[in-house]
């Protein structure tokens, strides 16, 4: 679990736009093989490798990654459920089940948390909150 947590945090460093950036994967790999001692000091060397792991292949299509771990399918999903942001969220492409029924969930924090005026990472929190997607 705190592979993923880490990995929900860092997987995106290496971008460089919001936009289409197909190497931000990499780069955020070799950010945190430079970086990985200082995130936790409780996280080990392999599992400072297996977040380095995730971030390379949670880019790519999923044929392309040498192994799909638990760990990277889950980030995966959740990098996919993000997408409603830019209004590209198809719950058909997740890959686990609990992450297609997490996307009408997704679809509803966001357009709730759009219409909230102030910091939006506050309002996103707030609504998790109120649908008790968040303690």
């Amino acid at each position: 679990m705190e592979v993923v947590r880490w990995a929900a945090a860092v997987h995106d460093v290496g971008r460089l736009t919001d936009g289409r950036d197909a190497g931000h994967g990499s780069r955020s790999a070799e950010w945190v093989e430079a970086n990985g001692t200082v995130l936790e000091p409780g996280l080990t060397l392999p599992q400072q490798e297996q977040l380095a792991y995730i971030c390379r292949w949670h880019v790519p299509d999923d044929i392309s990654a040498p192994e799909m771990t638990a760990e990277l399918a889950c980030l995966k999903d959740a990098d996919g459920l993000d997408r409603v942001r830019i209004w590209d969220l198809d719950p058909r492409r997740l890959r686990s089940a609990a992450a297609r029924d997490l996307a009408k969930a997704a679809k509803q924090l966001f357009s709730e948390s759009q219409r909230m005026h102030g910091d939006p990472w506050e309002a996103a929190r707030t609504c998790a909150q109120a649908m008790g997607l968040w303690r």
